[in-house]
Formats: structure tokens, sequence, C-alpha cells
């Protein structure tokens, strides 16, 4: 792009009421942070491909945070940036295919990850393979640290002979667990906040189904008094 700019085919180019011809091309490429649109062009990270035209930086330097903060000054970029950018991609994703299986056997396998340390999510999707054969198609996200052992449980308690690995990144809410007062107990709620004010509340499961065989209520009575509780705070 700034080969084009630098020598238009026709008119002219000025930036700060300077003709484009009359920058060093070489000093305004050292000045410019390269990040591509284009997802099948980005192979490394977002520190890589914001520092990968910086003249100073050689394969297998290491950056300095303190050097990408420059960097980021440098192309009016607030340097908190960094604090929610680096927090990212310390997640993963497994998934696998798997036509040979009962549901009994996928349910199964499915609340045992739900129940294991670094388990962040899982679930199953119907899907269809070769011959039309429906299948499951078991997805997991977890941490980086976890994933050899969520992937051994994979191993064991299915069927699959390999499972996909793919990095993640997420947007998450700030979110903290507080109990909610009924007129015949308490439940556990899931709070999420959002520059510290609270935008989303749910009840949690297990909490409100403990307190339905306590008391004899139904699950669903016990939700709408939830609801009408939280409505009025």
């Amino acid at each position: 792009m700034l080969n084009c700019l630098n020598s238009p085919t026709s008119g002219s180019i000025y930036f700060n009421d300077k003709h484009i011809t009359d920058y060093d091309i070489t000093l305004l490429r050292q000045k410019v942070g390269m990040v591509f649109q284009s997802p099948t062009m980005i192979n490394g990270t977002v520190k890589e491909n914001l520092t990968m035209t910086q003249k100073w930086i050689k394969d297998g330097n290491i950056i300095a945070d303190t050097e990408l903060t420059q960097i980021l000054e440098q192309v009016c970029l607030d340097s908190n940036f960094l604090d929610k950018i680096f927090h990212t991609g310390d997640t993963i994703m497994l998934s696998t295919n798997i036509d040979d299986s009962t549901p009994e056997i996928m349910g199964y396998v499915i609340e045992k990850l739900n129940t294991s340390k670094g388990v962040l999510d899982a679930w199953l999707q119907n899907i269809y393979m070769k011959k039309n054969r429906p299948a499951f198609k078991l997805n997991i996200i977890c941490t980086i640290k976890e994933e050899n052992n969520i992937a051994e449980m994979i191993f064991k308690e299915t069927s699959t002979l390999g499972i996909r690995r793919e990095t993640v990144n997420r947007y998450c809410l700030d979110r903290e667990k507080q109990l909610l007062k009924l007129p015949y107990g308490e439940i556990e709620i899931k709070v999420a906040k959002l520059d510290g004010e609270i935008v989303n509340s749910s009840p949690e499961y297990e909490s409100c189904k403990k307190l339905a065989k306590k008391t004899g209520k139904s699950l669903k009575d016990i939700y709408r008094d939830i609801a009408l509780s939280l409505s009025k705070t």
C-alpha cells in the first residue's frame, strides 16, 4: 500500500501539506505497524502483527511490553490496551466427531467434563458424517494448563481416535456468585458485571434443584420467584 501511495498513477497525494513523494518511504515503513484484515493471513499474535515492521526487531528477539507500549503509543493506541489483549489466547477448544457411541455414554462424558478442573464449557452437537451417519461432535473449551489431562480423559472415555485443537479468545464479563433470599430459602445466583455495573444475572441450576427437593416446590415456580425477586432489585 505504501508503494502505491508513494507513486500514484495519476493525481497527487498530500499529507500534512507535504507531497507524499517528499517522504522517505523507508522511514515511513518504520513508523507503521501492520495488522492484516484477512484472518487467513494472521499467523502470529497481536503483538507480532503490530510490531512486524519495526526496524529494531530481529528474528528471535523478545519484545518487551515497554517497547510494545511505545509502539502502540506511536499509532495513538491507549497503552492500557495491553491489559485487555494479553489475557487472550490462554484458552483452547478441543473437538472431535464420534459416530459409534451411545447417548448414555456421551451424556456421562459431558457430565464428567463439566465438573473437571480447567473445563470452562463442554457441549455436544448433533451432526451427520460420511454415509449420512448420525454422530456427535464433542466440544470443550478449557485452559491450556489442563488440556493434556482433558485430552487424556477424552481418549479414555470415548471411542475417538483423534482430537482437534485450536486457540480461542473470549470476551469475558467479571462474574461472581451471590446468595438470593427467597421466602422459603436461599439460592445461588451468578452475577455478571461490565465496568462495575450488573448487566446479567442468572440462577445456579444445582442450587435451585436442591431447594426444590428440600421444599417440595416445583423448579419452574422457584425460577419464577427468582425472576420476580431480581426484577425488584
